[in-house]
């Protein structure tokens, strides 16, 4: 049967070496995802983190990442900003492979078409703090006003001025705001707490999943971040009848967990189905 082969104790050391690998090469199956290259840096140092084997960093390729990760920082032309949008004064973006100027502390857009991403400024920010970076470069101001600016009228966020709008992007704009003011989402943040608060409300289903917006099947991703979003903000507590959404998660386990009814089970979701239901308690 196919379970003989499977392991029986999580190899520690042999995850490890696939990820300090991957931290300092991107194999070539990945080599497309060069555009969002911050991501993989963040699964990577994230999954180190979880192993307990952090410190297999080296000090060297600790501040090669943190410096790698701050050149990677959108700043203000020295020229003037005049009518420039915010994804080209501040935030993070994915990688250099557009072609901006090399810098350690940050460099300005080099065209319309290099501009940071929420998502990247997500997990910019997350690696430079598992890391023990104190943040201290990050322009906040322009970071912040970055994050405000993609907020709209229902409350939800993009991902850049023009681009997709999600629930993932909710989540990412509360956790980029928290990592910058102490854990938490202030009412002085600079974004609609109230509006956001109210779609990731509307986006509750019949069932008591959560789906990417209002009106969308219910998923396990969709169900985190949304959880995870109402938690940073502070209101959480709002949520009215909890125990239908731990009732929804719990039926995601079919030996593992699924995203969804009737779909199979991926390991992906033991991590947005338990920190569910890690949320609601």
């Amino acid at each position: 049967p196919p379970h003989q082969y499977m392991a029986t104790q999580l190899e520690r050391d042999k995850h490890a070496r696939y990820l300090l690998h991957c931290l300092r090469e991107v194999p070539q199956p990945y080599a497309a995802l060069d555009t969002s290259r911050l991501s993989l840096a963040y699964f990577c140092v994230a999954g180190l983190d979880v192993l307990a084997q952090l410190g297999k960093i080296d000090a060297p390729l600790r501040a090669g990442i943190v410096e790698w990760i701050y050149s990677l920082q959108v700043l203000p032309p020295s020229d003037g900003c005049a009518g420039l949008p915010a994804d080209r004064l501040g935030g993070f973006r994915g990688s250099g492979y557009l072609g901006a100027a090399h810098s350690s502390g940050g460099a300005p857009s080099s065209s319309p078409y290099d501009g940071a991403h929420l998502a990247m400024t997500y997990t910019a920010l997350a690696v430079l703090l598992t890391l023990g970076d104190d943040l201290s470069r990050v322009d906040q101001p322009r970071v912040l006003a970055f994050v405000s600016s993609l907020q709209d009228e229902a409350g939800c966020f993009s991902a850049y001025p023009g681009g997709e709008r999600d629930m993932r992007f909710l989540f990412c704009a509360a956790a980029v705001v928290a990592m910058l003011r102490g854990g938490a989402v202030p009412p002085s943040s600079g974004i609609d707490v109230e509006r956001a608060t109210r779609y990731v409300l509307e986006s509750r289903g019949f069932d008591g999943g959560f789906g990417l917006g209002p009106g969308q099947e219910s998923h396990g991703g969709s169900t985190f971040t949304g959880l995870a979003a109402l938690a940073l903000m502070g209101t959480l507590r709002r949520l009215p009848q909890p125990q239908r959404t731990v009732r929804w998660c719990v039926e995601r386990q079919v030996g593992g967990f699924q995203g969804r009814p009737n779909k199979d089970e991926d390991t992906c979701y033991s991590f947005w189905i338990g920190g569910s239901l890690a949320l609601l308690g």
